[in-house]
This record gives structure tokens, C-alpha cells and sequence, in this order.
């Protein structure tokens, strides 16, 4: 009993002495990078990474892909290099220009099949929205002010209402659904069917029932019970969605989200060093066979990439992924060969398709960056210990074991911002070890925490040599 209050009291007088997995836990939901995903405070922590996330957002989310190009992107760099806060960015500003984003992560989604990724970017489909805004482009063709109908009147009712409702429209309406979504060959044909009935009813040309949109739906979400008579019933042909023809209902559904009016579609894969299993401890168990499926996907990708529109595709992992000769990409030289011929320069090229945020580090993380970090983080640490109190460092301690050490009243942590002497410290003692070592020390001392460097040495052993 005495032990335990004199433990008590020794946490009471100083919070720093806590174990050095609880501090970076702390260090790591102050960031929010993992812990809360893309919020409304994720901008305001970035500091050095709006470099690459800027140039993206604006010559590819704003001008090219919502132009109808498409483009795939990987990011690399060392564990906290700032790979998954550069995906949060990215996500955000997609958002917010009207993008359908999808963050996947590898530790939680299997990535061997095709189909499967494919109805996972449908889930974040909001369809009805979807069938909406195509109806109202085909509307738009007939009718000047269409773009006037109230929000929550029929097209029915506002046809009658602008005295349009005639045969002569109906037959125009008819055969702007056949030109869009029957004739259409960037369609696949069972989905534009599906499509032409769905707007078809939305456009009042066809009542469509609630059983044959149920059955409609089942189908475009890949539903394995269809049977072939079932759908021969409904005039569509006897398929379903399988890994060989998701590639081709993804180019579909690319068109659609751009027929509706939306820029098009942000598909960011975190954590894909994950298909090595090197640890054997990860939910996701890839085997020899589902790692080379993972690897084939990437290949026809970037293959048919070209051959899509409207759509990015952003694939981060740590550099292990590209070292192991073994199992990593290197070994499956069909993928290899396609991403591994990059230009190597002196200056970090925004344009790359690989890019390393270790060199982007190099180059961006001076004394100025460092000290703007840290005042950033000390000016939000009271606004985010309120906005996210499932991260507040009485919830670490108890998730950490630590729930009888807790005192009445639970220390808050209050960084301040270091000083550009400091920094500059800090560049010169750690920029061997690059933007994990530079950023984790800059927030340790912000912290009022010592700073081992003899800690880092141990890490930087650990995790091998960046790859160029």
C-alpha cells in the first residue's frame, strides 16, 4: 500500500517520468495523423508537407483529374515520415473541392482482389445523390432553367409546372437516356442498364418499383445471389461482378460520378507495407500468392490508368516495401520495372510518381520549419485536448496500464514553441536521421522532455538505410 502511494505521489510531482510508449502515443495523437483521420484541424498542424500536398491538390485534384485525366501516385518514406498525414491532406482538400474520397488502409482491407476494392470505393457512393445529378445533366439538355426545379420537387412535377410535359419531350427524354447510358460504350452494359432504369424513373418516363430497384441495386453492389434467370427476367445478361471485369465497372462508375457533375474520385491505400507480414502480428495475412495478386493489380493500373478518367489513385508504404529484394516490389519484376525507371535529381520533384518524403524532408525541414511546428502544436494542444477527449492523456495512461497511477487531477500537456537556436540544435544533432528523428525530438523538447539520442541511434539501426 505504501508503494503504491509513494508510485502516486512521484507522478504527481513529475508527468515526464511516464514510460516512453505512453509519451509517444501522446506525440503521435497530437499529431492526429492515425488516431482521429482527416478532421478539421489536420491543415492547421501541417507544416513542410503542404509543399507536395499544395502542388498535388492543384495540378492534379483541381486542374487535370477533374478535366477527365486520371493518375496514380505512390509515396514513400520512414515510419512517421508523414505518409499517412500527407493522405489526410489530400483527402480534405478532395472534399472540398466535391471529390468521392475513399482512404483505405492495408492493415484493415485486403487488397488481392480487384472486386473487392472496387465495391469498397462503391460504398462511398452516395447512389441516390448519384442518380440525381445525372438526371438533372439530362434534364439540363432540354430544359434551359433546369438548374431552377426545387429542392424536393419531382422532375415530373417541374416539367408540368414549365408546361413541358409532353409527348414530344418524353420521346427526347427517352432518347438522351439511350444516348447516355445504352449506346454508351465507356459503360459496361448491365451497369448502364441499371443506370437508365434508375434515371429513367427519377425523369418520370417509367415508374420503377421498389422490388425492381431493390434488384437493381443488388446487382451494380455485387450481390452473389443474383441467379442468371433472374437477371435474363429483367433483360440484362448473365453476369455478376467478378475480378476480371471490376477494372471495367470501376471506368463505368468513373463516368457516371462525372456525368453527375461531380470532379471525380480520390482513392488513397495507407500502410501497403503491410502484404509483406514481415512481423507476423499484423489482421492481415498475405500469402505468397495474395502478395503477387496485390502486385498484379498495381501493374494493370498503371497499365489502364491512361485508359480511365476522373480518378487518382495515391498508394503510401514505408521504404521496406522497396528494399526487400525478397518479397517487396522488387521482386515481382513485372510491377518493378514499370515504377522503378524515376529521374533522380538534387531538388525534390513535386511531379514524381514516387515520391520520398525522406528527400522532401532534406529539403523542406529547416530551423524556421521546426519552430513553426512546434508553436502550432502549442498553440492547438488546448483546443484539441477538448475537441478530442478520447485522446486526452488521462485515457493514454489508462489504455497504457497506468490507471492506478493516476492522480486526482490529470496533468495536461502544455508544449511550448522551442526557439530557433534550438532548432538549429537540433538539425545539426539529428538531420542524420531524418524527419522522424527531426520532428519526434523538436516535439520531445517542445514537450520539456530530454532528448536521447542514443534512443534514435537504436531506432535509425533498426530501420536500415532510406531508399534513394
Amino acid at each position: 500500500m505504501r508503494r503504491r502511494w509513494k508510485e502516486r505521489e512521484a507522478v504527481k510531482r513529475s508527468w515526464t517520468d511516464l514510460p516512453e510508449r505512453t509519451l509517444q502515443e501522446i506525440l503521435k495523437h497530437m499529431l492526429l495523423s492515425e488516431a482521429a483521420g482527416p478532421n478539421c484541424v489536420t491543415e492547421e498542424l501541417s507544416v513542410g508537407i503542404g509543399f507536395l500536398s499544395d502542388f498535388w491538390g492543384k495540378h492534379y485534384l483541381e486542374e487535370y483529374v477533374s478535366h477527365g485525366g486520371s493518375k496514380i501516385k505512390f509515396v514513400t518514406g520512414r515510419a512517421g515520415s508523414g505518409k499517412t498525414h500527407l493522405l489526410n491532406l489530400l483527402t480534405l482538400r478532395a472534399e472540398r473541392l466535391g471529390y468521392i474520397s475513399v482512404h483505405i488502409s492495408a492493415r484493415e482491407f485486403m487488397l488481392h482482389d480487384f472486386r473487392e476494392i472496387y465495391l469498397e470505393i462503391l460504398r462511398h457512393v452516395d447512389w441516390n445523390a448519384l442518380m440525381e445529378g445525372c438526371a438533372q445533366h439530362v434534364l439540363r439538355e432540354l430544359i434551359p432553367n433546369a438548374d431552377e426545379r426545387p429542392a424536393g420537387m419531382s422532375v415530373s412535377d417541374f416539367l408540368i409546372s414549365q408546361r413541358q410535359l409532353d409527348v414530344i419531350t418524353r420521346g427526347e427524354l427517352r432518347d438522351l437516356i439511350r444516348k447516355y447510358f445504352l449506346n454508351n460504350p465507356a459503360l459496361d452494359n448491365n451497369f448502364g442498364l441499371c443506370c437508365a432504369q434508375l434515371v429513367g424513373d427519377i425523369l418520370g418516363l417509367a415508374t420503377c418499383e421498389e422490388e425492381t430497384k431493390s434488384f437493381l441495386l443488388r446487382w451494380i453492389y455485387g450481390d452473389k445471389t443474383l441467379r442468371s434467370a433472374m437477371l435474363r427476367a429483367m433483360g440484362m445478361a448473365a453476369y455478376g461482378i467478378t475480378k476480371y471485369n471490376a477494372r471495367h465497372m470501376l471506368r463505368s462508375l468513373c463516368w457516371l460520378v462525372s456525368f453527375s457533375g461531380k470532379p471525380g474520385i480520390l482513392v488513397c491505400v495507407d500502410h501497403l507495407e503491410t502484404i509483406l507480414n514481415l512481423s507476423g502480428l499484423d489482421e492481415m495475412k498475405y500469402t505468397s500468392a495474395r502478395r503477387t495478386n496485390t502486385y498484379e493489380i498495381i501493374r494493370q493500373l498503371i497499365d489502364d490508368i491512361d485508359s480511365m478518367r476522373n480518378i487518382m489513385f495515391v498508394f503510401a508504404f514505408n521504404r521496406e516495401l522497396m528494399d526487400n529484394e525478397k518479397i517487396g516490389l522488387p521482386s515481382y519484376s513485372a510491377l518493378w520495372m514499370r515504377i522503378q525507371n524515376e529521374i533522380v535529381s538534387s531538388r525534390f520533384n513535386a511531379f514524381t510518381d514516387i515520391a520520398n518524403l525522406d528527400k522532401l524532408a532534406e529539403q523542406e525541414y529547416t530551423a524556421d520549419t521546426l519552430v513553426e511546428m512546434t508553436r502550432r502544436v502549442a498553440e492547438l494542444t488546448p483546443e484539441l485536448m477538448e475537441r478530442f477527449p478520447d485522446v486526452s492523456a488521462e485515457a493514454l495512461w489508462r489504455r497504457n496500464g497506468l490507471g492506478g497511477l493516476i492522480p486526482e487531477t490529470v496533468p495536461s500537456i502544455w508544449p511550448r514553441e522551442i526557439t530557433r537556436g534550438e532548432a538549429e540544435k537540433l538539425i545539426r544533432d539529428y538531420g542524420v536521421y531524418g524527419s522522424v528523428g527531426l520532428v519526434r525530438q523538436a516535439l520531445r523538447l517542445s514537450l520539456g522532455l530530454k532528448v536521447l539520442k542514443e534512443e534514435q541511434e537504436a531506432e535509425d539501426g533498426e530501420g536500415g538505410r532510406t531508399h534513394a
